[in-house]
């Protein structure tokens, strides 16, 4: 929660328009993990570079001049990184031309066979490696997040290579990378987890304000993973940059977490299924979907509740079918919405909203709609951001918990 904001991490603007280097009292300040409207405020213009931060690097800099913290700090980083398999018992390193690339893939083999799951994990590696637009390149996450940090109005927001020289006027660069592409297995399940960070650099300092961590994990068997010549894969790979991309520009520019309840509804055209409301039929093919927000009136809420029209409220609006989005809309006024134009009978759908608050000047989004599931945690205790999805095969992680209905057969 916003409330919950590190003092330290607003501390860490207080000196904001200071083009002085940090002085000993500020260097020992934690990195923010929430992010604060009063960091936020303080970025009118940002960076995007898809690559881990450098450290203790200056990074300052601008198109007449060459920018050697860029170049220099990213040095290491730019060599090629690599892949390891194990083939016939033998460590390979495929080498990999790409900077913002996961330095391995971590097989587990506990319950099947070391050539099945040789077999998956080689294919998921020269699929990774040999594909230079594949969904789990640092490049497209950073290109995914710009898009995001885009819908929130009032920064200037560029999208830049790590050699290239900096805007002067470059109030902070947020690096976006993704770390690792991990497989487990466990039992008879294969678990795939990918995880993506952010980090926030003020420029004037080289100071990291805020950084955070994201996973997206799904599992099935192994036999499910392998179908169809690892088409689950291939749809896991598309949903992980898909939420991952949108999380971290909503974690960094875009939400405001408030506490609330956001429900579906049954309306006259989905008709709810054992009185389940999160679960619906319809005849229709372009069905009216309806749903109910209320705010609580918190002490965590505080002040950012008094501070919200909800007159003023809009709502975002998402489909999917089992592989991927099929419609979308922005800028409902109200908490229901007829579709525009018709989808396909005999299909299921998960559909989710999210409000859209007015916060003054400024733009903030609420959390999608989705039933709650049980936290995961570290090995410390502390709970991990992202989603961790049941079975691949019957719903992506991402929509899994989101509403659904079915469109019925049209009669003959």
């Amino acid at each position: 929660m916003l409330a919950c904001i590190l003092a330290a991490a607003v501390s860490l603007f207080a000196a904001a328009g200071n083009a002085q280097p940090a002085d000993e009292s500020t260097a020992s300040l934690e990195v923010a993990n929430h992010m604060s409207e009063d960091i936020r405020g303080a970025i009118d213009s940002l960076v995007i570079i898809a690559g881990t931060s450098p450290a203790s690097r200056d990074i300052t800099g601008s198109y007449d001049k060459a920018t050697p913290g860029l170049v220099g700090g990213m040095d290491a980083g730019r060599r090629a990184t690599t892949i390891s398999k194990d083939i016939g018992g033998v460590p390979v390193d495929i080498p990999i031309p790409i900077l913002t690339w996961p330095a391995s893939i971590i097989g587990g083999v506990t319950g099947k066979t070391l050539e099945e799951m040789q077999e998956f994990r080689d294919a998921l590696t020269e699929d990774l490696a040999s594909v230079s637009d594949h969904p789990l390149h640092s490049d497209g996450l950073a290109s995914d997040v710009y898009f995001g940090v885009l819908k929130v109005p009032g920064r200037d927001t560029r999208l830049i290579a790590p050699t290239t020289p900096m805007p002067e006027e470059t109030d902070a660069i947020l690096y976006v990378n993704v770390d690792a592409v991990a497989i487990d297995v466990q039992g008879k399940d294969a678990i795939l987890t990918t995880t993506a960070s952010a980090s926030l650099l003020r420029v004037n300092d080289n100071r990291a304000l805020y950084e955070t961590s994201v996973s997206y994990q799904d599992r099935d068997t192994l036999g499910n993973w392998t179908k169809n010549d690892n088409a689950l894969w291939r749809s896991y790979a598309n949903f992980a940059r898909h939420y991952l991309g949108r999380a971290i520009a909503d974690d960094v520019f875009g939400r405001i977490e408030l506490v609330h309840e956001l429900t579906p509804r049954a309306t006259e055209s989905v008709s709810p299924v054992k009185r389940n409301d999160w679960r619906g039929t319809t005849a229709d093919t372009a069905p009216t979907l309806a749903w109910d927000l209320t705010l609580i009136d918190s002490e965590d809420n505080g002040p950012l509740l008094a501070g919200i029209d909800q007159s003023n409220t809009a709502y975002e609006l998402e489909i999917y079918d089992e592989r991927e989005l099929v419609y979308a809309e922005s800028g409902i006024t109200g908490p229901q919405h007829r579709l525009y134009y018709d989808l396909e009978p005999c299909k299921g759908y998960r559909w989710s909203v999210r409000p859209v608050y007015r916060l003054g000047d400024e733009t903030r989004f609420g959390e999608w709609m989705r039933q709650e599931s049980a936290a995961v945690t570290n090995e410390d205790g502390e709970v991990i951001k992202g989603v961790f999805g049941r079975r691949a095969s019957e719903a992506p992680a991402f929509i899994q918990d989101f509403a659904a209905f079915e469109i019925k057969c049209r009669r003959r």
